[in-house]
């Protein structure tokens, strides 16, 4: 997979995880208790998040940016002398 793909499946994990522990919380703090609801969220957060920006800083500088990208597809950009190299 490449790191974009990889960013995106962690954000999706992240929010899909938040979503899901946050829907099932009054079962789960009867459960489990209070205590131990707030680590395993917090464990589950930690456990997506920290892929998250460990891929997102391996990968930062690769690739060509967005403003970028579309400042060279715009007739205005390839007629300027900004755009040119």
């Amino acid at each position: 997979m490449t790191a974009t793909a990889w960013i995106i499946f962690y954000w999706l994990a992240f929010a899909a995880t938040h979503m899901l522990l946050a829907d099932r919380r009054k079962n789960l703090i009867h459960s489990f208790g209070s205590r131990l609801y707030a680590v395993i969220y917090s464990g589950v957060a930690f456990a997506c998040f920290v892929p998250l920006v460990w891929v997102y800083l391996e990968h930062r500088h690769t690739g060509s940016l967005l403003w970028i990208c579309l400042l060279y597809t715009s007739d205005a950009c390839r007629r300027s002398t900004l755009c040119r190299s």
